[in-house]
């Protein structure tokens, strides 16, 4: 075989890492040289592996240990849990017992008697305040001494009936003689024409009898009428309870005048009480007969009382409010709330603030707005993953209040969701740390 040039010495060729001691001293050179540069990029491969390996080290060392761990964002928590959301609507209305009334004194009269006092309990029927009409008492004085005027005229009418009926019977009987004796020939046609006469006139005064003691029977009715209307106005001056009720005002005393219309007492039925409203016809539109309704007095820590909605009028009616700057009278509807039982507390004619329930939900998934982003085309809300990272969820809403709304899918109750701070927005993944727990509205039991 033919020995290859210097050129074609193929370095891959095992014999030619032999020592070449039996290679002329060019080739032998040659080979060497070529040694030298493979051993001299082994060398440099090795060296710039070895420094990359350090890099990547020490950067995960840094990050691993040496950079510090990002700020936890302090948050609030709050627990997912049920309750009720409702939505209401509030006015103020004025307390009233059932049947509630004024009694008022119905001629000018001068206060004679007062059986009761405020706050005394009375049956139906019983006397209250007794009038004394002097005017009234004159005028029936009067009166009876016409009747008797009347019953007097009417005997004497009747009398008179009674003579007239006699002479009419004397006249006919002397007519009748005369008829038999100008039969027998002893009168003249002339004389028994003279007693025809009388008969007629006999049967003319009769007539005009009884029309007088028709005309005196008339006035004696009048007069019984007159007399009982007098009577029945006295009668009025004497005020029985119309009810079973409390006395709830007395606002005259023994002898003071009254003029007519004047208000003497205000009573009601104790056993119910009722709220009256004047709604604006906005939030009249939503109420409906027997909705819930909660009443309170107006103040600090108030009791409630539950009642219902009892009659809401159909028609709205121009009021003019006190609070408003506008001119223009307000229209306003007025209704009616009925406490489920008596309260022995609110007082009657007094303030107070009735919730009515417009719509409620129970046992619903709840949560306060707060709590609600709607930064986004649908609501979501932050909440806290089992890696203490925060974590986006979307919700649906349902009924939403003044203060909470309800979730309709998306939570479970049990879950944390995140109160974000206004001034320290949160991201996905961000790591979380609890803060005090601002005050937040309670679920509804």
């Amino acid at each position: 075989m033919e020995p290859k040039a210097d050129s074609e010495i193929d370095l891959n060729d095992p014999s030619a890492n032999q020592p070449a001691r039996s290679l002329p001293g060019s080739q032998s050179r040659l080979i060497l040289e070529a040694q030298g540069k493979r051993r001299s990029g082994m060398r440099w491969l090795v060296a710039s592996g070895a420094i990359a390996v350090v890099g990547i080290g020490g950067w995960f060392a840094y990050h691993r240990f040496l950079q510090p761990a990002p700020t936890p964002v302090a948050v609030s928590l709050i627990p997912v849990k049920r309750g009720t959301v409702e939505l209401t609507t509030s006015e103020s209305g004025v307390v009233e017992l059932n049947n509630q009334q004024v009694l008022k004194s119905p001629e000018d009269a001068t206060v004679e008697q007062v059986f009761v006092r405020a706050g005394d309990r009375v049956k139906m029927g019983a006397p209250l305040i007794v009038l004394r009409n002097r005017e009234g008492q004159q005028r029936q004085q009067e009166q009876i001494i016409d009747n008797q005027k009347y019953l007097v005229d009417l005997t004497r009418k009747r009398e008179i009936v009674r003579e007239q009926l006699a002479k009419l019977k004397n006249a006919e009987q002397r007519l009748k003689d005369s008829q038999e004796l100008l039969t027998q020939g002893f009168i003249s046609e002339i004389e028994m024409q003279a007693d025809f006469e009388k008969v007629d006139t006999a049967h003319s005064e009769v007539r005009n009898a009884e029309i007088e003691q028709r005309k005196a029977e008339l006035d004696v009715q009048k007069g019984q009428a007159a007399l009982r209307e007098i009577q029945q106005r006295l009668g009025d001056n004497r005020l029985n309870s119309p009810i079973a009720a409390l006395i709830l005002q007395v606002a005259v005393k023994r002898g003071d005048g009254a003029k007519r219309e004047t208000a003497l007492l205000s009573l009601g039925d104790p056993t119910r009480e009722n709220v009256r409203l004047q709604l604006t016809t906005l939030n009249a539109s939503k109420v409906r007969i027997n909705q819930v309704a909660r009443i309170s007095m107006i103040g600090p820590n108030p009791k409630t009382f539950l009642g219902r909605v009892v009659s809401l009028s159909p028609q709205a009616s121009a009021q003019n409010s006190e609070n408003s700057s506008s001119s223009q009278p307000q229209a306003k509807v007025d209704a009616a709330v009925a406490l489920d039982r008596p309260s022995n507390t609110l007082i009657p004619g007094g303030q107070v603030s009735v919730e009515i329930v417009l719509n409620q939900r129970r046992n619903v998934v709840i949560l306060p707005l707060e709590a609600i982003q709607q930064l986004e085309e649908k609501p979501f809300v932050w909440i806290k993953n089992g890696k203490g990272r925060a974590e986006k969820r979307p919700v649906q809403l349902g009924l939403q209040s003044v203060t909470t709304v309800e979730v309709k899918s998306g939570l479970q109750t049990g879950e944390m969701v995140v109160l974000p701070s206004p001034t320290q927005p949160l991201t996905a993944g961000a790591a979380l740390k609890e803060s005090a727990s601002p005050a937040v509205p309670s679920p509804t039991p």
